[in-house]
């Protein structure tokens, strides 16, 4: 009986794909939350970062939320995960002739990105 390894193949391609996708989204996840709670706190809004969510902790009738803060604290987190973005699809153009898990992990983090933003 002759074994199709192609078929093979793509079923282990899809597993970790799934994998390095979840990681992926971790990173951006985790990367787009602490950027935008370091912000925060240099002007000093207090956040708690949970399992699923960023909370902010200052009253939303505290005078620390200005239009000012608040312009920078939610696109500070967008702007450095563009710039991170055009970083790493430089970084996967390198990558064009080879064939391992690097590439569909870049992949997966510069989808997510910009997903994110």
């Amino acid at each position: 009986m002759k074994r199709n390894y192609d078929i093979h193949n793509i079923k282990i391609l899809s597993v970790y794909s799934a994998i390095a996708y979840l990681f992926a989204y971790l990173i951006v996840f985790l990367f787009y939350n602490l950027i935008t709670a370091l912000v925060g706190s240099s002007f000093h809004i207090k956040t708690l970062l949970v399992h699923n969510n960023l909370l902010f902790l200052t009253p939303d009738n505290s005078s620390l939320w200005n239009f000012d803060n608040t312009f920078v604290i939610f696109t500070s987190s967008a702007f450095v995960l563009t710039i991170i973005a055009f970083v790493l699809i430089k970084i996967y153009n390198k990558y064009k002739e080879y064939e391992g898990l690097i590439k569909i992990f870049l992949f997966w983090i510069v989808l997510h990105i910009f997903n994110r933003i």
